[in-house]
């Protein structure tokens, strides 16, 4: 499913990594694909799609032009 209004990268995919509990999120950026999957007690649902788009954005940004 596509995600919109992240305010970075190009186009981003809210992924679906077949079991429950777990949050993925596709970036590409360019050439660049990120793909963060959190998850687990450390991720829990509640809070996971927001550390995903830190992740992503934190990583697409780490990349030099």
């Amino acid at each position: 499913m596509q995600e919109a209004g992240l305010g970075f990268g190009d186009e981003a995919y809210r992924g679906d990594p077949g079991f429950a509990g777990v949050c993925a999120l596709v970036v590409r950026d360019g050439n660049l694909a990120v793909r963060v999957s959190l998850g687990g007690s450390t991720y829990p649902a509640a809070t996971c799609d927001q550390d995903a788009r830190k992740i992503a954005k934190a990583a697409v940004e780490a990349v030099p032009r």
